[in-house]
């Protein structure tokens, strides 16, 4: 690879049998995006906390009191 007239060194050596790179870890990690997930859970209750508050609301408060 050149740039400006100057070589630049290799940072991607070819794949290694263990699917890293020639830095490894480090090296791998240095060239992936990471991003953050967020996974939500299949049973939502956020849902039942707000308002407008029906019969499943007094009732479930109702047990709660108990």
């Amino acid at each position: 690879m050149k740039a400006g007239g100057r070589r630049m060194p290799g940072h991607c050596r070819p794949l290694r049998p263990e699917g890293t790179f020639y830095h490894g870890k480090a090296g791998f990690e240095t060239f992936s995006k990471l991003k953050p997930v967020f996974r939500q859970a299949r049973l939502n209750g956020a849902g039942l906390l707000a308002p407008p508050y029906g019969k499943r609301f007094e009732t479930m408060l109702k047990m709660l009191l108990r």
